[in-house]
């Protein structure tokens, strides 16, 4: 019989376009292309195509039918019918091979017989993933239709059942387990058909035994993820995904072992959609099977005397910069297994946990990154810091969500119960001074933020007894003062007084005379008595007498010095003394005494080197004059060493008899701080003169 009712036949003529390549440097290439023209029905179809092919390029065209009733019957290219490469007969791509001449393409699209109907099969990644499903896309009606389902791998195991082809149930015709394959059939009724089926397979349960201070997370094989408890299964050959380990301080062992006593092999699975940073898996046997766990403590620090609940209080600058109480609102529970776990009942609100490592060598300790999750797959908060041999610590909490120093927080705790005392040297909490009183005993701790550390010190009081009110007293640490700590009275802030970089006991440098004692308080001892003032390396005693202090050898050199009574301003200048990127051109250096930057200063000096026109240095120094020696000594100058570096050294100038000219006495080549051996100048060729 004639399946065909109406033909509707759509000829598209195609005039070819030949396209003449252009020249391209010495080698001419054509390149023939043929024009793809169409006139379409729309009523019937759409289509898109490309206008023009090269010969030998694929050529695909894709149709889609709008009228109802009708379907594609076929396709050709100059009478040569076009291969199907997708779609089915409503809407697909067909293709062919471009000729070396014009194209003449034609589309049957014809009504649907009222005996033929459509077959359409699922397309849902449920049933796609679980097997290929094959048969034909149109059915005669009253003719048996067959279907067949190709279990894909992983589904070995699967059987389709329950296939309806719409409400109608459909036969199991054939079926080869052996490849997976299940063939089943219909008869084809007077409408379109849509193939639904269900899958069976045996499912196998898995059982999972947490031991305690251990966990086991299953990535897959729920049953019901919703219920309480999941019941997890899995059929014979599927990968069951997992996560286990120790809890906090905790290591752990899992075994998976079948419900016959064979134990399985448990592999690491680097990555996959499941967990991205990798799982633990095992392939399901052909019966039930069981994950247990055994938890072992860890045993790193057990019986460390750093062990244990510290409770304290936060390190915080309070009125007057000082701030003072009896009631602990931190915790922190350092244990042998390396857990710990931190409350604040302050305003931060601290509660988190982690695993630490404690350094024997340096009494420091620090949380350790990976035990850091918040519990939502982030980071928290870490805790570090420093154990003294006292039961004390000094301790730093680091926000790890926003790692910056505002964020940091601190804490002074003890093992033991104390009452807490700390005063601020400034109101921005740089450093502090902490006093421990436990029941009367006493103890001090020099914290400073930046660093990170807090020093253990003693303190020799002049007066009074303790920090918290007024008093007087030194802070040594190895037997060196740090600072002098002063509190005058209730309602005052405390000053921190810190040692000079002066302190020491200092050798004349002649090897007559007392020793110079400098205690970096401003007191003064040996070879002089009393009180003293320092600028950069010049020391004036309250007596008078003044010294000029090496701080690296440790000697002093006592000056009689007398008030300049010369010209107040000296410039040198002398052509090739000036070194620039190792360029030579004029040196020139300038004095101004009893003058800074700022304006009028008695006893100081500035000081302006150019070479070859580029600034080489700039300060201002203090200086004394020697007239007994005929000598100004400029103090503290930055001397370069021609490697990018330097240091401060004395500059003495000799000055001549009528006070109008100065030489430089005691180094010859003055280099830049700040470059290597190519920018300095030759003091020993300038001669500075006086200006009027």
């Amino acid at each position: 019989m004639n399946i065909f009712k109406k033909i509707l036949c759509l000829v598209i003529g195609l005039t070819g376009i030949i396209l003449t390549g252009c020249n391209k440097s010495e080698t001419e290439v054509n390149t023939k292309t043929f024009s793809i023209t169409t006139n379409s029905d729309e009523a019937l179809f759409s289509y898109t195509a490309p206008e023009k092919a090269e010969a030998g390029e694929t050529v695909t065209i894709n149709i889609k039918v709008v009228k109802e009733n009708h379907h594609i019957a076929f396709v050709t290219a100059n009478s040569v019918a076009c291969e199907k490469v997708s779609g089915d007969e409503t809407e697909a791509s067909y293709s062919f091979i471009m000729p070396e001449k014009d194209v003449e393409i034609s589309i049957i699209v014809v009504e649907n017989e009222p005996d033929h109907y459509r077959i359409f099969y699922p397309t849902d990644e449920a049933y796609t993933q679980i097997c290929k499903i094959t048969g034909p896309e149109w059915g005669a009606v009253g003719a048996d239709v067959e279907v067949t389902f190709k279990m894909t791998e992983k589904y070995e195991s699967f059987m389709p059942v329950e296939v309806m082809a719409n409400d109608i149930p459909c036969e199991l015709a054939s079926s080869r387990i052996s490849a997976n394959e299940y063939v089943f059939k219909f008869t084809m009724p007077a409408e379109d058909v849509t193939i639904t089926f269900k899958h069976d397979h045996e499912m196998h349960l898995i059982t999972v035994e947490e031991a305690e201070n251990s966990y086991v997370t299953m990535l897959n094989s729920g049953r019901d993820w919703d219920a309480d408890p999941v019941i997890f299964e899995a059929w014979y050959g599927y990968y069951v995904k997992f996560l286990y380990g120790g809890e906090l301080g905790f290591t752990a062992d899992l075994k998976a072992v079948t419900a016959s006593g064979i134990e399985l092999d448990v592999t690491w699975l680097e990555s996959d959609e499941t967990a991205p940073n990798g799982c633990w898996m095992v392939q399901m046997p052909d019966e039930p099977i069981s994950l247990s766990t055994v938890a072992h403590e860890k045993t790193d620090y057990l019986g460390k005397p750093f062990v244990g609940v510290y409770k304290g209080y936060q390190v915080i600058v309070g009125e007057n910069n000082m701030f003072k109480s009896s009631t602990p609102t931190f915790s922190l529970d350092m244990r042998g297994n390396t857990a710990f776990f931190a409350k604040s009942t302050d305003s931060n609100k601290f509660d988190f946990d982690g695993c630490y490592q404690f350094d024997e060598n340096s009494d420091t300790f620090a949380y350790l990154r990976e035990y850091s999750d918040n519990g939502y797959g982030e980071v928290d908060y870490g805790v570090s810091g420093k154990y003294f041999s006292n039961g004390d610590a000094f301790i730093y909490i680091s926000n790890l969500q926003v790692p910056k120093p505002d964020y940091v927080k601190y804490y002074f705790a003890s093992k033991d119960d104390f009452d807490y005392f700390c005063a601020a040297t400034d109101q921005y909490g740089v450093r502090y001074l902490a006093e421990i009183d436990k029941k009367g005993m006493k103890s001090w701790y020099y914290i400073e933020t930046q660093s990170m550390n807090a020093t253990k010190v003693n303190l020799t009081f002049t007066s009074g007894s303790t920090i918290a009110e007024a008093c007087s007293a030194i802070a040594y640490y190895n037997g060196t003062a740090l600072f002098r700590y002063d509190h005058a009275a209730a309602g005052s802030k405390p000053v921190f007084t810190m040692r000079g970089s002066e302190a020491g006991t200092y050798k004349a440098a002649d090897g007559s005379g007392a020793d110079l004692v400098l205690d970096g308080f401003g007191n003064i001892s040996g070879a002089s008595n009393g009180t003293y003032t320092v600028d950069k390396n010049i020391v004036n005693a309250s007596d008078g007498t003044s010294y000029i202090i090496d701080t690296s050898e440790k000697t002093y050199t006592k000056v009689v010095t007398a008030e300049w009574s010369g010209s107040l301003t000296f410039i040198g200048e002398q052509a090739g003394a000036g070194v620039w990127n190792g360029n030579k051109g004029v040196g020139k250096f300038e004095l101004y005494l009893n003058r800074t930057y700022e304006g009028t200063a008695k006893g100081k000096a500035r000081i302006i080197m150019t070479a070859n026109g580029e600034d080489l240095y700039k300060d201002d120094v203090a200086y004394a004059w020697n007239p007994a020696k005929k000598q100004i000594i400029l103090s503290g100058v930055y001397v370069g060493s021609g490697h990018s570096s330097g240091s401060r050294q004395d500059l003495i100038l000799d000055v001549s008899d009528d006070l109008n000219s100065m030489t430089v006495e005691n180094i010859e080549y003055f280099h830049s701080g700040s470059s290597n051996n190519d920018r300095y100048l030759v003091l020993k060729d300038i001669v500075l003169k006086a200006q009027q």
